[in-house]
């Protein structure tokens, strides 16, 4: 079967539409966690964004791990990047293993996990070098930077309880803080996801030989 091939401002138009159908898509997730209705508005482990950020960082897992298996050369970067995501992805289950587990069980698998990465990279280390440099020229670390920056800094801040105290004053609801945290996590998963998608088009495209739109 002949694969399709888009003229690169045709390509680059069709993602953009459907990087925008995705962020539209995690919108109507916040949307439906108001229930949109008057009732009383719930953040847990159960809630829909929870679940949704554990389904966008096990997309992303998949898609690193599947470019790793596409490309030898680009295997120990996309698995260096395959752990990073699964450490988030266990931190997101933090309250089964500390409740069904032990207290801070998901701390000692995520150990677990960053070390087999960590001794895998190292193994099959020749080549990490240049293929991260390669990889910092490439659209997918765009989005994967503004990920971890949005997650790891501007989430963070944006969270901090004396804020919302600054702001809501006597009408400080914690519920309206975690929301917010929340929120902002998964749109920093949605960007991560959008990264994800992009490195593994640029791994098939560079695995093809054609090199990336």
């Amino acid at each position: 079967m002949k694969e399709l091939n888009f003229d690169p401002v045709v390509s680059a138009v069709i993602r953009v539409v459907l990087y925008c159908c995705l962020a539209a898509g995690t919108a109507l997730v916040l949307f439906n966690a108001t229930n949109l209705v008057d009732q009383p508005v719930t953040i847990n482990e159960s809630s829909i964004i929870e679940r949704f950020q554990v389904l966008y960082l096990l997309v992303c897992v998949i898609l690193f791990f599947l470019s790793a298996k596409m490309k030898s050369s680009m295997m120990s970067l996309s698995i260096l990047l395959a752990g990073m995501a699964l450490i988030a992805l266990t931190r997101e289950f933090d309250y089964f293993f500390d409740n069904y587990v032990f207290d801070g069980a998901w701390q000692v698998v995520s150990f677990l996990v960053a070390v087999a990465i960590g001794l895998f990279v190292i193994k099959f280390r020749q080549g990490l070098k240049s293929s991260i440099q390669e990889f910092t020229t490439k659209a997918s670390f765009g989005y994967m930077t503004s990920a971890f920056v949005v997650l790891f800094v501007f989430s963070r801040l944006i969270g901090k309880q004396a804020l919302w105290r600054a702001i809501l004053g006597e009408n400080y609801l914690r519920v309206v803080k975690n929301f917010v945290e929340e929120s902002t996590e998964l749109f920093a998963y949605t960007l991560l996801l959008i990264g994800a998608i992009e490195f593994f088009r640029e791994v098939r495209k560079s695995e093809k030989g054609n090199g990336p739109n």
